[in-house]
Order: C-alpha cells, then sequence, then structure tokens
C-alpha cells in the first residue's frame, strides 16, 4: 500500500517558494514594462561601473536577464531569482536566531512577505530597489553572525553584502549607519572596521567613475532633486507608506514595536532600520517630493520582526493569518490588473501599441524625443534601433546626456517625435496619433558651452534689469547657425524651477546684436564669441528661489547643462 509522507516545514517552504518563483515567472512574461524598468535595460545593453541616476547593479541585472530570456522576461528574470533568494536569506535568518521551524511559521512568512505590496511588487519588477534587498538581506545575515562570531568568513561576508548594497542603491548608507547607531559597540570593533575598508575596495571601481564623470549622481540625488516645501509632500507621506507596506500589516509592525520587548542587539538594529527609514524620509518631505517606495529595505526588518512576533504570541499570529491574509486578495486583484491593457496602461505598464506606431512612421531613421529618457528606452526596448533625448529645462539631466548619443546621428534623416510648433505633424496608425517631423539632415546644438560672469546667487525683484559678459563656444565638428531653418539655436538666460519655466527678455538696445538679433549667431568649429548681455526679470514671475542659467535654446527648449545659479525673486511692496 503506498503510503504518503507527511510534509516537512523545510519542505512545506520549499514548495511555496516554488509558487512563489512561478507566479513571479507568469506576472514577469505577460506584463508589459514599465517606463522605468526599459530605462534600465538600456543602461543593461551598456553595461558601465556608474550611471545617472543609480549605482551599475541593476543594469547587470538586466544584462544577465538578457542573456537567459527574451521579451520582458529578458529585463526581469534576475529580478524573480534575487527575490527568491532574497526570502530564502531572510528564512535562514529566522531558522539562525532560534525560530523554531513549525508550518505555522512558514505560513506566518510567506503571508507576511505577500503582503508588503511594494516588496511583492519588486518579485517582477525590475528596479534597483531588488538587488538592494538581496544584498541587505545579506548584510543581516552576515550581521548576525558577525555578532556571535567576529570569523573572517562572516567578516568577508560582510563586506561583500555592503560593497553589493551600496552597487546597487545609496541608500544603502542609512542600512549600515543606523545598524552602527543601534549598536555604537561595533566602532570598537577592529575587523568591522576593516570590513567596511575591504567594501570601499570594492567600490573603488565606482568611486573612479563617478570622479571622471564629475560626480553626477551625487550632484542629482544631493542638490538637483531639493525643492521648496510643500504641505502636500509632508502630508501625502504616511498615507503613501501605507500603502508601499500595507495598512493591516504595517499597523500590526506598529503594535510589535509597542508592545514587544527587545530581545536582543541584533533585534535592536532591526527596530533602528524600520523607524529610522520612515522618520529619515519624512523629513526628507521639507526639501521635496518623497518617492513611496524608498522606504522599502524596511520590509526586511519588518517581515522578520512579524513571524518573530507570531511565533510566540497568539495574538499577533491571529491577526496575520486573518486581517493581514484577507488583504491579499486586493494585492492579488491589483496584480490580475497589471494583466489586462486597459488597467495597465493607466499604470505605465502596457506602452507596446504606441511605440510600434511611432517605429512605423519613423521606419529606418533613429527617432529623436524631447526631455523624455523613457520615451527613447522603450522605443528601443520595444524596436530596437537607435533612439535618443534631447534635455531641455522642462525635464532634467539623466543618463543620456553622459552618453550624448545625438552627436552620432549628425547629417542624418531621423525622425523628431515630438510636439514642435509649426513643424510637427500628425501621424495617424491604427488608433494610435503619433506627432513629430523628420529632419533630413540633423544637427544638435544643445550642447554649446555657454559661461558667463553671472555670481553664484543672486536677489532681483520682477522688472529688474541684469547684466552678464557671455561666452559661447562650439564643441561640435561642425558650424552652428542660428539661422538654420529646420535646427535654429539662440542664446537666452532662463530662470526656472519644477513647474514654472520662464525665458528673459534680452534687451536689444543695450546688449550686443548676436544675443538680440535672431541669426546672428554664427559659429565655426571650435570658435567661441563673448559679449556682453542685458536681459529683464519677468514682471508676471511669483516670489521664490529658481535656477538661473544662460543657455542656447533650440527645437526642444532651453537646454540643460551649463552652470545655474541660485537665484531668489523677490516681490517688492
Amino acid at each position: 500500500m503506498l503510503t504518503i509522507k507527511p510534509l516537512t516545514t523545510s519542505g512545506l517552504f520549499g514548495w511555496l517558494l516554488v509558487g512563489w518563483v512561478v507566479i513571479n515567472l507568469l506576472q514577469a512574461t505577460f506584463t508589459d514594462l514599465s517606463n522605468d524598468e526599459a530605462y534600465y535595460a538600456l543602461w543593461g545593453q551598456n553595461l558601465d561601473w556608474g550611471y545617472f541616476d543609480h549605482p551599475p547593479m541593476v543594469a547587470l541585472f538586466t544584462f544577465l536577464s538578457s542573456l537567459l530570456a527574451p521579451g520582458a522576461l529578458g529585463v526581469r528574470l534576475m529580478t524573480v531569482l534575487a527575490q527568491a533568494l532574497t526570502l530564502w536569506l531572510v528564512w535562514r535568518l529566522l531558522e539562525e536566531s532560534g525560530l523554531k521551524a513549525i508550518s505555522d511559521s512558514v505560513l506566518s512568512f510567506f503571508i507576511a512577505a505577500a503582503s508588503l505590496v511594494m516588496f511583492a511588487a519588486l518579485g517582477f519588477v525590475t528596479t534597483p530597489d531588488v538587488p538592494l534587498l538581496l544584498f541587505a538581506a545579506l548584510f543581516l545575515l552576515a550581521y548576525r553572525r558577525f555578532l556571535q562570531r567576529a570569523n573572517w568568513v562572516n567578516l568577508l561576508l560582510l563586506s561583500l553584502s555592503m560593497a553589493g548594497m551600496v552597487y546597487s542603491k545609496y541608500q544603502s548608507a542609512l542600512v549600515i549607519g543606523f545598524i552602527v547607531l543601534s549598536n555604537p559597540r561595533l566602532l570598537l570593533n577592529f575587523r568591522f572596521w576593516l570590513s567596511g575598508v575591504l567594501a570601499l575596495l570594492l567600490l573603488a571601481p565606482h568611486a573612479y567613475w563617478q570622479y571622471i564623470n564629475d560626480f553626477p549622481s551625487f550632484q542629482y540625488h544631493l542638490v538637483a532633486r531639493s525643492a521648496a516645501f510643500k504641505w502636500s509632500y509632508f502630508l501625502e507621506y504616511l498615507p503613501n507608506q501605507l500603502a508601499v507596506f500595507n495598512p493591516f500589516t504595517l499597523g500590526l509592525v506598529v503594535y510589535v514595536l509597542v508592545k514587544r520587548r527587545t530581545a536582543d542587539v541584533f533585534e535592536r538594529g532591526l527596530r533602528f532600520l524600520i523607524v529610522g527609514f520612515v522618520l529619515f524620509f519624512w523629513i526628507m518631505a521639507f526639501r521635496g517630493h518623497v518617492e513611496p517606495h524608498w522606504t522599502v529595505v524596511a520590509s526586511l526588518p519588518m517581515l522578520i520582526l512579524l513571524v518573530r512576533a507570531a511565533a510566540v504570541q497568539p495574538r499577533v499570529k491571529r491577526f496575520l493569518h486573518t486581517w493581514v491574509l484577507g488583504s491579499l486578495g486586493l494585492v492579488l486583484l491589483a496584480r490580475v490588473g497589471l494583466l489586462i491593457p486597459a488597467i495597465a496602461a493607466k499604470a505605465h505598464f502596457y506602452t507596446t501599441p504606441t511605440y510600434k506606431a511611432i517605429a512605423a512612421v519613423a521606419g529606418d531613421a533613429p527617432v529623436v524625443f524631447g526631455s523624455s529618457f523613457q520615451q527613447p528606452s522603450l522605443y528601443t526596448f520595444h524596436n530596437g534601433g537607435l533612439s535618443t533625448t534631447v534635455s531641455s529645462i522642462h525635464n532634467r539631466r539623466t543618463q543620456f546626456d553622459l552618453w550624448q548619443w545625438e552627436r552620432s546621428l549628425e547629417g542624418q534623416r531621423v525622425f523628431v517625435c515630438a510636439r514642435v510648433e509649426s513643424k510637427s505633424q500628425v501621424f495617424t496608425v491604427g488608433d494610435q496619433r503619433i506627432e513629430g517631423f523628420f529632419v533630413e539632415s540633423f544637427r544638435a546644438t544643445q550642447r554649446l558651452v555657454v559661461s558667463t560672469d553671472l555670481p553664484e546667487s543672486g536677489v532681483s525683484a520682477p522688472g529688474d534689469t541684469l547684466r552678464a559678459m557671455v561666452t559661447v563656444t562650439n564643441p561640435y565638428p561642425y558650424a552652428v547657425q542660428a539661422d538654420d531653418s529646420v535646427m535654429p539655436v539662440r542664446v537666452v538666460p532662463c530662470l526656472f524651477k519644477r513647474k514654472v519655466k520662464a525665458v528673459c527678455e534680452v534687451v536689444a538696445g543695450a546688449a550686443e546684436s548676436v544675443w538680440a538679433v535672431p541669426g546672428e549667431l554664427n559659429l565655426a568649429p571650435g570658435a567661441s564669441v563673448t559679449a556682453p548681455m542685458v536681459f529683464v526679470v519677468p514682471n508676471d514671475l511669483s516670489a521664490g528661489t529658481y535656477n538661473l542659467t544662460v543657455t542656447t535654446e533650440g527645437l526642444f527648449g532651453p537646454a540643460l547643462g551649463n552652470r545655474l545659479h541660485a537665484w531668489d525673486v523677490c516681490i517688492q511692496n
């Protein structure tokens, strides 16, 4: 007679993990790419030691995925596998910390993991947070082992995990920092310092990349992303966190933090991570908008604490297995919704028809987009071929500003996919409407180098007149002519911040004609021109702190890349 052996705890964990992977594989295969995923996929096609927005680990993930699978799965396969490994590492940590391995604990583990909304989404959506979570899980495991025995194996594992986190996302510095704050005695441990030195050595290639590129990532994250305080940024933060972590799960975490006594120094570190991340980014709301997912790494200590608490506190276990489990129905509905084109399109997960239509219009011509890093990335993913963007003050600088692929298009026929007054026309492909126009001989102009003698900062009132000595240099191997009928260019002063963009009027009678008269600017390759400019702060400009720049303006608006000056506009009574 055939007897069926009861499923062991490890067997239950293994089967549930396999089921988790299968579900994520299906979702990753049949859900269209999001905007940012296409951007990271393009990084993977152009591997480097760093990128404008983030460190390079996500690019390595998309590159490896592309070697193993086609289509969307070719961007996400490593993401699916990485989350499975993350879950295994966290479970291993729980076992090593003395958790009694019973079936109820396994169920608690997977219920809690599935309920953490953003964590679950990162099982099939590729972002830099995916490798960050993987290496953060490894770091927590290595840290706990290091506390027990500071041998060379655990030291090296700690070094590797710290370097891996930093190669994934710069927020990893907070993970390390909050752990040190929770256990200051680490600063007296020579081997902990040694692990940090080894991690820094592993990070040397990325540090060198930042140096030779003038530290673009740090300028972007520490300076360019700042904004004036808005109450909406502050007030929306907690509701966003409820959405990221699930209101039921986050509420249970708060209950555990308040009611459960800290068991050991390792658990104190978990508490510091949860409270530290949530409070740190809430404070950061004073300097600009905080993306909800920036706190997602706190999912790991939340998961560990919940499973630990559920194993010894019946009330926690009961809530987890009823209310939190019940909330998974909504999570499931959201995931199914991403497979429905109409719903996925609203969430920016369904873009194939648009970019196939653009390809039908462009034919073999390269496509240039205006002020969008997502559009050329999506176009390349769906169609292949060269596509790039031209930055302006209407957007921000991106990796495309480091690649500068538009330089390779000199003299080529290109399709400009943008709405440009008096030039664009509408092309209809099926139910898609595409705006743009063809340029028979493309010549980029937005990287003309403009320098002035304006101070680092200043104060003006609307209507004030400003004077500056302006120098424009042509770095291109071809002449730049302002009166070009297809690609015209002029030099303009601009004041701008996030939602306000203003081009200042140049005073014709007080400035050199090269700035005030259309068509006067003509520069041979490598040539420069220097002349005084006089311009007026717009009368309708509201009070506030702006970026003041003197730059070039072409088809896509004033270029972004020349020096910025912090300029306060004050209303005088």
